[in-house]
Parts: C-alpha cells; sequence; structure tokens
C-alpha cells in the first residue's frame, strides 16, 4: 500500500530512510512550535489558540503535501511572515488581530485560485535560471544563520549588527561539537548521520546536565494535560466590524502583501529542495509544484479560521532530504508528528531549552550541502555575480526569501537592459511590482 501511494522504489528510498528524513524534518522545524504562539499572543490571540491552531495548520499542510504531491515538503506557520502578521499588521498599521486572520483567510484563498488556474506556473518561468540558482545559495546562507542564531553562535549587537555568541557557554559548545559530528557524518556519506547527530545531541545534553550537573535550563516534565480545544472557538467572523475594515485601504494591502511574500517563499523552497532531491524536471520545475502551492494555500486558509498566521513551506525540509528523504512519506509523518505535539506538550516544553543542540547542526549542514550551486554561476559574467551577490546578501539581511528573490530579480531586469539584452515582459513586471513593493512595505 505504502509503495502504491508514495513510489519508494522509483525514488530510490525505503520506509526507514523515509521515516527518519520526517522524524529529522519534523525535529528541525518543531521551533515553530514554540516561537509562533508566543509571538502571535502579543497581538491578544489566546496562546494556547495559536498553539493548537499551528498545529492544525501544519499538519493539513504536510498531509495535503504527502498524499497530493507525494513530496518531503513541510508546511507550517511562517517565521518572518508571523512578525509581519503581529508588527506590521496588527502593531503597526492597527489592524485588530480578527482583521488580521480575516486577511490570512483572503490571502489562502487568492493563493489557492492562483495555483488552480497554473498562474504560478508563468510567473515561474519568468524567473531566469540564474536567479533561480541564487535562491537556492541564498537559502543555504540563510538557513545557516537561522541555525547560528537560534544557537547562540551569533547575536545581535547595536554596533556591529551581529557579532559571535558566548563560546563559553555549554549549549554553544555542545552545538559547535554536533556541528563538527554532523560534518562528519557527511563527509563519510552516512545517510543517516544527520539523524544519529542529534540524537547524539539529546543524549549529550542529558548527561552533561544529570550527570556533570552542568545547567542546560532543562526542568521537570509536567504533568499531562488533554489540549483545550475550546480555545479554537474564536468566531472571528462575528468580532469584525466589516465596514470600517472592507474600506480600510492598509487592510487590502496587507493581503496584496501575504500573497506576494508567501508565493515567493514558497517558490524559493521549491527550487531549492527540488534542486537538492533531484526532483526538478527539463523545464525547471519541480514535480507537483502545483499540489505544493495549493496545500499551502489551503493550510493558510485553515490556519486563519483557527487562529494562526500564513503557513509557509519550510527550507529546513532539505535537512530531510539530506538523510534521503525523496517522497510524500516524509511530509505524512511530519503531519503526524504535529499532531502528536498536542499531546506531547509536556515533553516539548522539556526539551526546548536544548532544542538548538538537536536542530542548529542540522541547519548549518544543510546550509553547507545547499552551497554547492555556486558551481553553477558563471563567474566569467560580471551580470551573473552582481545578481546572485545581491540574492544572497539581501536574503541574508532582509531575513526574507521574498526579498531576496525581489531583489535579484530587479538587479537582473536593470543590468540586462542596460546590456541592451532582451528581457521576458513578464520578468519586468515583476521586477516593477517588487520596486513597489519595497517602496510602500
Amino acid at each position: 500500500m505504502l509503495e502504491n501511494l508514495f513510489k519508494f522504489n522509483k525514488r530510490k528510498t525505503n520506509v526507514k530512510i523515509e521515516f527518519i528524513a520526517g522524524i529529522t524534518t519534523f525535529l528541525s522545524v518543531s521551533y515553530i512550535l514554540f516561537v509562533n504562539p508566543q509571538l502571535l499572543a502579543e497581538t491578544g490571540i489566546n496562546y494556547h489558540t495559536v498553539f493548537l491552531a499551528t498545529i492544525i495548520s501544519a499538519s493539513i499542510g504536510c498531509f495535503l503535501c504527502a498524499f497530493c504531491a507525494n513530496l518531503p515538503i513541510v508546511i507550517a506557520p511562517g517565521m518572518g511572515i508571523n512578525a509581519f502578521f503581529a508588527y506590521t499588521m496588527c502593531m503597526g498599521m492597527g489592524l485588530s488581530w480578527q482583521s488580521a486572520l480575516l486577511a490570512t483567510i483572503i490571502s489562502g484563498f487568492i493563493l489557492i485560485i492562483v495555483s488552480i488556474t497554473k498562474i504560478h506556473v508563468v510567473i515561474i518561468n519568468s524567473i531566469p535560471q540564474i536567479l533561480k540558482n541564487a535562491i537556492t545559495i541564498a537559502l543555504g546562507f540563510f538557513i545557516t544563520l537561522v541555525g547560528m542564531k537560534n544557537a547562540g553562535l551569533v547575536i545581535s549587537n547595536s554596533a556591529t549588527l551581529l557579532s559571535l555568541g558566548n563560546l563559553q557557554d555549554p549549549k554553544v559548545i555542545l552545538t559547535i561539537i554536533c556541528c563538527f559530528i554532523a560534518i562528519f557524518f557527511a563527509i563519510k556519506q552516512h545517510n543517516l548521520g544527520l539523524f544519529y547527530t542529534m540524537l547524539i545531541g539529546v543524549v549529550a545534553s542529558l548527561i552533561c546536565q544529570y550527570i556533570f550537573k552542568i545547567d542546560l535550563g532543562l526542568m521537570p516534565i509536567t504533568s499531562f494535560q488533554l489540549p483545550d480545544l475550546s480555545t479554537l472557538n474564536i468566531n472571528i467572523f462575528g468580532q469584525i466590524d466589516y465596514a470600517s475594515v472592507l474600506t480600510n485601504f492598509n487592510f487590502w494591502i496587507v493581503i496584496i502583501s501575504l500573497v506576494f511574500v508567501d508565493f515567493f517563499d514558497v517558490t524559493g523552497v521549491l527550487l531549492a529542495a527540488g534542486n537538492k532531491a533531484q526532483l526538478i524536471n527539463d523545464e525547471g520545475h519541480i514535480e507537483n509544484e502545483k499540489e505544493v502551492m495549493i496545500a499551502n494555500g489551503i493550510a493558510t486558509f485553515v490556519g486563519g479560521l483557527v487562529g494562526t498566521s500564513p503557513t509557509v513551506t519550510y527550507m529546513e525540509s532539505i535537512s530531510g532530504i539530506i538523510v534521503g528523504g525523496r517522497t510524500g512519506f516524509v511530509a505524512l509523518i511530519g503531519g503526524i508528528c504535529f499532531l502528536l505535539s498536542a499531546l506531547l506538550l509536556p515533553l516539548i516544553n522539556y526539551l526546548t531549552p536544548i532544542m538548538s543542540i538537536i536542530t542548529t547542526p542540522a541547519l548549518i549542514l544543510v546550509g553547507i550541502m545547499m552551497v554547492d550551486s555556486l558551481k553553477n554561476i558563471n563567474f566569467d559574467n560580471l551580470c551573473d555575480i552582481a545578481v546572485s551577490f545581491i540574492t544572497i546578501i539581501i536574503t541574508i539581511t532582509a531575513y526574507s526569501i521574498a526579498a531576496g528573490i525581489g531583489a535579484g530579480l530587479i538587479t537582473y531586469v536593470i543590468l540586462q537592459v542596460m546590456n541592451q539584452q532582451k528581457v521576458n515582459l513578464l520578468t519586468i513586471l515583476l521586477a516593477i511590482i517588487f520596486i513597489v513593493y519595497f517602496i510602500f512595505l
């Protein structure tokens, strides 16, 4: 039955590899279960509502990726876009959290329509190949920065923006050791190396905490508690002043922004994941990309209904691909893990202080593996170098995949026009839209 559903033999994999890839991917993205409720609670949404909504939208997105797209892609409420939801939409523009959720619902519906009507194919085809290569490299650097930041390897600095963290911190030391272990396994081409590294991180943390008495912040596990499903009864449609909301210019601006950012986030991750999993066809598209985009639109739509910000395809999915995941079984395991998280909240809270030790080596190794796309850049062509460099540096400094794509696209169009080269009309239009987006947001 599983072979018929997921085509293991065709993609040269098996249930064991896919299962471990699924667990690895889930552990890499599980931080969203803690971060998302804390962040969105600042807007006034109940913490437990967001926690359950995060689980529901993520599990739906993962199951759709598993059974409809058969791809090892995990979908969950996105980092970055949730900050936009909280700090720009609600706190900056003054929208209530109910209105912000309504905007999320509408943006999810638009994403579904865009995906079904194949508009996404036209848009992706308009992205030049050099930019597609640069996106993969940019994601490699970006995911590495995310991992280093989570682990405290780099910290914010008011004078220099970033600086090295406290290298005497036991968590940082354990993280560095686990990074070398992960790289060693990769050099030896051990398919399960990343998974074993995560297990080593957990065991090493427990030994440090309970045998060597090094305080890593682990607290006793609290008593088991079923999730309170009543918190999902938020009834946003009955709490909105539609006359003022629908005539609010900012409301429609944020809807366009959500669709725009979400679409290009998903596009960037699909291109990078497809390259790494060798699932890109001759036309430059990942297999079943339409189904993934529809899945993300549906997950965003449902997430808005139950109380969370838009979902995205997670770049951390590539950690499972590196382990060997190639089918939707990875996403299925991820979806099941998200559902179980509702029951295992005490265990999740227990592991939270050491989660960076578990996940950072995976993120950094993924970054290392992704920058091999540098070999696809023509270093004899300064235009290609400039487009790649701008895409990479803006993705990292703006902490946004969509911003990196936009900056790279604008750079490409300007340089091509200056050199009197032909440029696809839709590519020019996308560049103009990005320029407007950057000016007003």
